[in-house]
């Protein structure tokens, strides 16, 4: 929430994978003490980028993208999400990063732009 309004802004993010994750839905206390366990309702990939950064991009399975393979080198267009949550009483606020789709169609636009930006000088 930027200032009170809700933006939706999105990000190109690109790296080798170096782990996959899977995530489960939340189950109340009550039902995971009888032994229920949500579904798989998305996957937590780690990217390792050139400069030694790392960072987790979100893929939901019912967005059904395609998950990268350890090892592969992935460029994905992200939405940026923020969150918050009550821990302790304590509010917590985060962001994350959910995979939206493969990169190539924003990587086209972007050198569209810049073409057309530097042609006309």
């Amino acid at each position: 929430m930027a200032i009170g309004v809700k933006v939706d802004p999105r990000i190109i993010a690109a790296g080798t994978v170096i782990a996959v994750q899977e995530r489960n839905g939340w189950v109340s206390p009550e039902d995971r003490a009888r032994g229920i366990v949500g579904d798989v309702d998305r996957y937590d990939v780690l990217l390792s980028q050139g400069d030694g950064g790392q960072l987790v991009i979100r893929y939901r399975v019912r967005d059904k993208l395609q998950l990268p393979q350890l090892g592969e080198y992935v460029a994905v267009e992200a939405r940026v999400s923020e969150g918050s949550m009550s821990r302790d009483g304590q509010e917590i606020s985060f962001v994350s990063l959910v995979a939206v789709a493969p990169a190539y169609s924003a990587l086209d636009a972007i050198s569209s732009a810049l073409h057309a930006a530097t042609s006309g000088k």
